[in-house]
């Protein structure tokens, strides 16, 4: 049987890039649980290894797709939800960055103003499109987090790990604005245009990521610290957490597919979270409690890869 792998590149959308945060994110919580319970720090570098091999697949198929169907490409870029998910190409891999520089070197420096560049020109290029006047509210989604927040943070982690502070502040101001303006219109979105389609409603989950990684990103540039900001941010994603947690079977009444990867990358975010509090404040009930929020994120995504893999073996995970 001859497989068509033209046709494969087709069918794999942008909308895979969250696939790579869900497992690299995974990864990064490892490795700060490895700052308690040594000897985890291994599994860790393997997660992000693995995210790296899926980032480099994913890219060189999207490559593809605008080499061999530029329409399809373009059609997909230009739509407001699956348009969200491009800037993801350059996002996911500064999201791992800071895991790699031990391992690149000076080439870390270099890589990092290559992504960084674009991701600002991606980003950009999703909110000017964003600003025709021609868009309704019931475009508007939890994915522009990912378009526009997502790597503007990851920016400010990546320059932070690389020794960059005030350019990590810069980021981090830029993506902490964003979040707060894109939350506003989403929940007027969600308010007043219906409820979200049942394909759609694990974006939602999205929700949980940006506070979570807002947190994170300050406390590394802020070197650790749990301050009031680094509190105030926990609270409110425990929070968010907790909402969606009500929300869980409206959430997935959708049959599982891609987008429930939506829901792993938060989950990871949320502990990784809770690990910068619990060794900051160096406190046993709030060390347990990021153990506990650690072992649901590998729960959460060791399900959905589980599934991800049973649907991939059955021909059903792919678009048609």
């Amino acid at each position: 049987m001859t497989v068509d792998y033209s046709s494969i590149v087709r069918r794999i959308p942008a909308s895979f890039f969250p696939i790579v945060m869900g497992l690299g994110g995974l990864g990064q919580a490892w490795r700060a649980a490895a700052r308690t319970h040594a000897g985890l720090a291994p599994v860790g570098d393997a997660l992000v290894l693995a995210a790296v091999a899926l980032w480099i697949l994913l890219c060189a198929s999207y490559a593809a797709k605008w080499i061999g169907a530029p329409e399809l490409a373009r059609s997909e870029a230009a739509h407001p939800v699956s348009g969200a998910f491009v800037p993801l190409a350059p996002a996911s891999l500064l999201l791992l960055l800071p895991a790699l520089v031990p391992w690149l070197g000076g080439a870390g420096d270099a890589l990092f103003i290559v992504l960084a560049a674009v991701q600002i020109a991606a980003t950009a290029s999703f909110v000017a499109r964003s600003l025709g006047g021609k868009l309704e509210a019931s475009a508007i989604t939890p994915a522009w987090h990912l378009a526009v927040v997502a790597g503007l943070l990851f920016s400010g982690g990546a320059a932070a790990a690389l020794g960059y502070l005030l350019t990590g502040w810069c980021f981090f101001g830029a993506g902490a604005l964003a979040w707060l303006a894109i939350d506003s219109l989403v929940f007027y979105r969600l308010a007043t245009q219906g409820p979200l389609a049942p394909l759609m409603r694990p974006l939602l989950a999205i929700e949980l990521a940006a506070p979570a990684v807002v947190l994170i990103t300050y406390a590394t540039l802020a070197g650790g610290e749990a301050d009031a900001l680094a509190l105030g941010l926990f609270g409110w994603t425990l929070f968010v957490a907790v909402m969606l947690s009500v929300l869980v079977r409206w959430l997935c009444e959708a049959p599982f597919g891609a987008g429930y990867w939506a829901f792993t990358f938060p989950a990871a975010a949320l502990s990784i979270a809770a690990w910068r509090i619990a060794q900051a404040t160096a406190s046993d009930p709030a060390l347990r409690f990021a153990l506990v929020l650690f072992v649901v994120a590998n729960a959460v995504i060791g399900f959905v890869a589980a599934r991800t893999l049973l649907a991939l073996v059955r021909g059903r995970f792919l678009p048609g």
